[in-house]
């Protein structure tokens, strides 16, 4: 299973990290690299997370919540 999220450090350097249920416990493999900026031209607003998630969503059509994680859960589990 892969989780991946863009988030902002802080300029203290701490995350806290809240994953989900579906990740064992036990030893993970955490890799962070650095975001390329986005060009600020475009006018558009900011969403890479919206964005990423329409991408992901785009050809699912008419689904409910239970049958996305019923489907997650029969690929992962």
């Amino acid at each position: 299973m892969i989780v991946e999220q863009i988030v902002e450090i802080p300029a203290d350097r701490r995350l806290v990290l809240d994953l989900p249920q579906e990740i064992p416990a036990g030893r993970v493999r955490l890799t962070l690299s650095p975001v390329a900026e986005r060009d600020s031209s475009a006018g558009s607003e900011d969403t890479p997370l919206t964005d990423w998630l329409s991408g992901i969503l785009s050809h699912v059509g008419d689904i409910s919540p239970g049958e996305i994680r019923a489907e997650r859960l029969r690929k992962y589990l």
